[in-house]
């Protein structure tokens, strides 16, 4: 977890050590480390953010960009909600999403719960196409070639997730998406 959070810390990229984490932990101990050591790095980062860039961008933003402003109060009134969407649908770089969510004003336990809640799927997805992979390599025959093939799945049903997940009714206002 200390190696993943401190991954995520310095911005280098988190998935060869979600796919670590199912090889060596397995399924369901690997999802949980891997859900941890996530939440703990983006907590990092985004503290870092707060802590080092928060006043600075504050400072260049007051007053010149209403819009930012805008964006800046909407993340605070919404920064669950905000952070679950992104983080259930990754259209943001992980460590990007960290380090920028510091610069706004989302509270940091919004924050955690966005992203904890919001990494468990992909986390889950990604750490048992590990562990199904290195259970084929292990030889278990014709079990490990469903888990492979159910991991597949997963992952392209990953894939379509925000496709599927930006659809909404027609009857709904467009300023309910945030």
């Amino acid at each position: 977890m200390a190696i993943y959070a401190l991954a995520c810390l310095a911005a280098l990229p988190a998935t060869p050590l979600t796919l670590a984490g199912g090889v060596v932990f397995g399924v369901w101990k690997g999802t949980v480390l891997n859900v941890a050591g996530a939440t703990l790095g983006a907590a990092l980062g985004f503290l870092a953010a707060r802590l080092l860039g928060r006043e600075a961008v504050g400072a260049l933003v007051k007053g010149k960009f209403k819009s930012l402003e805008a964006v800046d109060l909407t993340a605070r009134k919404s920064g669950f909600q905000i952070i679950l969407r992104l983080r259930l649908l990754p259209v943001v770089p992980f460590n990007a999403l960290n380090f920028g969510a510091g610069l706004t004003q989302i509270r940091f336990w919004d924050f955690i719960a966005g992203t904890a809640l919001g990494i468990i799927p992909g986390a889950f997805i990604y750490t048992y196409s590990a562990d199904a992979i290195a259970s084929g390599v292990a030889g278990e025959g014709k079990k490990a070639f469903y888990r492979i093939f159910i991991a597949g799945v997963l992952l392209a049903s990953l894939s379509f997730a925000p496709k599927l997940l930006r659809r909404r009714p027609k009857n709904r206002a467009p300023d309910q998406d945030l």
